[in-house]
């Protein structure tokens, strides 16, 4: 039965691309359609302020190359928020692209679109598409250093190319987020344990470890120097103390932090991980075995990392689709006939609906309401539409419920309050 679903989908490749374009043009139709008309989420405002003011760095760790994409775009003439929106649009146009290579590396083009095409659909992606956020370069970076990683030479043989792209991939993903990249840092060393006996491997990875400091130092200077930047990076860092489970320890608010990551990740990675489940064999061949251990890394240590650390909103775990995709995509690797084609393409649809449909109590009429608007209900179609963003504090105050908010976090309100009123007062004519 699934080789004759393999087959009727595999027609679909040559002979039927009109099901591809499509499909395209449904995923074109939803960015459209998720469009906002103006910022709403915390971070899109404080790019939006850099790139209006010519600044080519945002808030430490830097953001440097998705700020110097959204001057790009407000140099040919976009509005500066409409100049990020771009820049996390071609940022997951790209990403999905190179992503798409990466399944073709083990998988035939069916099976690699349907991939491909459940990343595009993904509830994360769906969400950071167009929020003017850096996340987006998230899909971009993490699938072009799996990419990289996968297309090293599996004999002891030096290749200054593939070492050097993989060398380039780890710049980018630097330059775009540090804090990605250091959350790669257990991938990075697997790929370096496996390709221990290469000496150009190790000449291209100090290339760009040297890239990486230059740059990060060129950062500090561009954030007005280190005491500046240390003092940014220390007052943003006590703002995200009581969400972190390393700084704080075991609070109601460290908890929530742990759930709303892992509840965002298995929402956001749902298709991926019913083929894992489905496709569980391990895979024959050594090359599938490297690659699927770079899949799990890649999806497990950021989600636990931004579980320990802070995930504030679903941005955070976007990183974590290319790992899921990846780790899939080995397990199918072997033989067609195992890919769950009905159960992918139901979880799919199914994801979708859901982020078409739900919407957030307005006001909330409880805490446990507030909560879920806070966690879950806010990150839908329609609140993407409406620009509606709004921390739990927030939801708890819409709903009239302040008793419950914490008092650390009654301060950072009035400073959200401010921001906002600042952002409103330069939109306005």
């Amino acid at each position: 039965m699934r080789k004759e679903i393999f087959r009727e989908l595999g027609a679909a490749g040559p002979s039927r691309p009109w099901i591809w374009i499509g499909l395209l043009f449904l995923w074109l139709a939803l960015v459209v359609y998720l469009w906002s008309p103006k910022h709403y989420w915390p971070d899109a405002d404080g790019y939006l302020l850099h790139v209006a003011e010519g600044r080519w760095v945002a808030h430490p760790p830097g953001y440097a190359f998705f700020v110097m994409l959204g001057r790009l775009f407000h140099a040919f003439g976009f509005s500066p928020y409409l100049a990020v929106q771009l820049a996390s649009f071609s940022l997951t146009a790209a990403g999905l692209f190179v992503l798409y290579r990466l399944m073709r590396h083990f998988l035939d083009p069916c099976r690699a679109r349907l991939l491909a095409a459940g990343a595009a659909f993904s509830w994360l992606t769906l969400l950071n598409v167009q929020t003017g956020t850096s996340h987006a370069s998230d899909l971009l970076t993490v699938s072009l250093l799996l990419l990289a990683a996968v297309r090293l030479p599996e004999r002891r043989t030096n290749a200054w190319g593939p070492d050097f792209f993989f060398a380039s991939a780890l710049f980018l993903c630097a330059g775009f987020r540090l804090t990605t990249f250091l959350m790669m840092g257990p991938l990075c060393l697997l790929v370096a344990w496996n390709n221990r006996a290469r000496f150009t491997f190790w000449i291209a990875c100090f290339f760009a470890l040297v890239a990486v400091v230059s740059w990060q130092l060129w950062v500090i200077g561009q954030s007005g120097g280190y005491a500046a930047y240390s003092e940014a990076a220390a007052a943003m860092n006590a703002d995200n103390r009581p969400s972190s489970l390393l700084l704080s320890g075991l609070t109601q608010t460290t908890v929530l932090n742990v759930v709303r990551a892992f509840l965002w990740g298995v929402l956001g990675t749902l298709p991926f991980l019913f083929v894992v489940a489905n496709c569980a064999r391990y895979p024959v061949g050594a090359s599938l075995h490297i690659a699927l251990s770079y899949g799990v890394v890649a999806m497990v240590m950021p989600l636990a990392a931004v579980s320990l650390y802070l995930c504030t909103h679903p941005g955070y775990v976007l990183s974590v689709v290319p790992g899921a995709a990846l780790t899939a995509a080995a397990l199918l690797a072997d033989t067609p006939a195992r890919f769950p084609a009905k159960l992918f393409a139901g979880t799919v649809v199914a994801v979708v609906a859901i982020f078409l449909l739900m919407s957030p109590f307005n006001p909330p009429a409880t805490k446990w309401q507030a909560v879920a608007d806070g966690v879950l209900l806010q990150y839908s179609a329609g609140c993407s539409r409406q620009a509606i963003f709004n921390t739990t504090s927030r939801w708890l105050r819409l709903g009239g419920l302040e008793s419950e908010i914490p008092a650390h976090r009654v301060i950072d309100l009035k400073q959200e309050d401010d921001w906002r009123n600042h952002f409103e007062a330069m939109q306005s004519p």
